[in-house]
């Protein structure tokens, strides 16, 4: 490294003043220092070379969760702090095809996977735009979250925004789900907000930037009700207050949650909140 040179040169250099002072004698010091510094500059170049592709790696690896810009905005920062493993307070999103099963028997597996990679495409983008994180794509599921690599204060308005352009666009993807299959694309999505165990996870083989916790879990469970419900976008009271200032919300009180002993309050987004509203 850089002190390791400069004690060579110190060591060059305090030769040469000695044998100069001491003994009245010049000792060739041009080879030793052109060597010193080739072998730093060498090392320099090394280092900066593999700096550059464990960058490259990095940005590969967030392109597929995250936008390009957010990605740009996360390399300039230390990035072991930001993807290690930590606790923090994010709000999940995660969406399904309603009865895509169903919609999935009936047609060769070429034409599922053709419209499923539009479907997935146009969600990405939207979800990109609001700066969500995606977190895997589960078939026809997405699982999101917001407020991670990149903190966001209006996480929880991000993720309804988010919900409600996803639902809003399904209509550009409307026809050709209906003329293939003669049944409608319909989606729910739910979001939950609370705390989380985020960063890269796994094993040595394989690593994912994931949040893991039961926050996800409720986000799932919710998911489920949107179709007993009959509602295209739910939240729970842990998103409730940071978005009722900016949304129409209809209640569904409290509801008994699979594998919880707390209910959860339960709200149903309707739309964006007008001026006059």
């Amino acid at each position: 490294g850089l002190s390791g040179t400069v004690i060579m040169l110190t060591t060059v250099a305090g030769s040469w003043f000695g044998s100069f002072v001491g003994g009245n004698y010049l000792l060739p010091v041009s080879g030793p220092l052109a060597t010193v510094l080739s072998g730093y500059a060498f090392a320099l170049v090394d280092r900066v070379s593999v700096e550059q592709v464990e960058k490259q790696q990095a940005r590969s690896m967030l392109s597929r969760y995250l936008s390009p810009n957010v990605v740009r905005e996360v390399l300039r920062n230390p990035l072991d702090a930001q993807l290690k493993g930590r606790r923090a307070h994010l709000t999940v999103l995660f969406s399904d095809i309603r009865g895509f099963t169903t919609l999935a028997e009936k047609l060769e597996p070429e034409e599922v996977v053709e419209l499923l990679n539009k479907y997935l495409t146009v969600m990405s983008e939207i979800i990109f735009r609001h700066g969500g994180t995606v977190d895997k794509f589960q078939g026809d599921g997405i699982l999101v979250f917001f407020g991670a690599p990149q903190p966001y204060e209006d996480q929880g308005e991000r993720a309804v925004r988010t919900a409600l352009e996803m639902r809003d666009r399904l209509s550009e993807l409307q026809q050709e789900w209906v003329d293939r299959s003669e049944d409608s694309l319909r989606i729910g999505i739910a979001i939950h907000s609370g705390e989380v165990m985020v960063g890269n996870i796994g094993s040595q083989l394989r690593m994912e930037y994931t949040v893991i916790g039961d926050t996800v879990n409720l986000a799932s469970r919710l998911q489920d009700l949107t179709k007993e419900l009959n509602a295209s976008i739910l939240i729970s009271g842990g998103t409730q207050p940071m978005v009722q200032h900016m949304c129409q919300l209809r209640t569904f009180g409290s509801a008994e949650i699979r594998g919880r002993q707390q209910p959860v309050d339960i709200y149903e987004v309707l739309e964006l909140k007008t001026e006059d509203s």
